[in-house]
């Protein structure tokens, strides 16, 4: 989907459309490296998302968190139901791609 602005529309209404492109594309790259990838968690996904940067939208670590939860209430992403400890051993959500 394409969000789009009419010629006449003010300023904001522009910049609003602009941002859900920008959102979409993030969403798409978010969902192109659990493609490749198939599961990880949100501490990995951050870790290759900086290894790709230079062919991905920039994001911040909250921004790629926030897309990659939007991605689950679309069904596109899911819990897989395995655990793994992040950096400080805290145990982390694996999260899968839905086939």
């Amino acid at each position: 989907m394409n969000a789009k602005a009419r010629i006449t529309d003010p300023q904001t209404s522009h910049d609003a459309a602009e941002s859900v492109q920008n959102m979409t594309e993030k969403r798409e790259a978010i969902l192109h490296i659990f493609k490749v990838r198939s599961s990880m968690t949100d501490f990995e996904l951050m870790e290759v998302y900086q290894e790709m940067q230079e062919f991905l939208p920039l994001q911040s670590e909250s921004g790629i968190r926030t897309r990659r939860s939007e991605l689950v209430r679309m069904g596109l992403l899911k819990d897989g139901g395995e655990r793994r400890p992040n950096e400080n051993g805290r145990s982390c959500v694996v999260w899968t791609i839905v086939k």
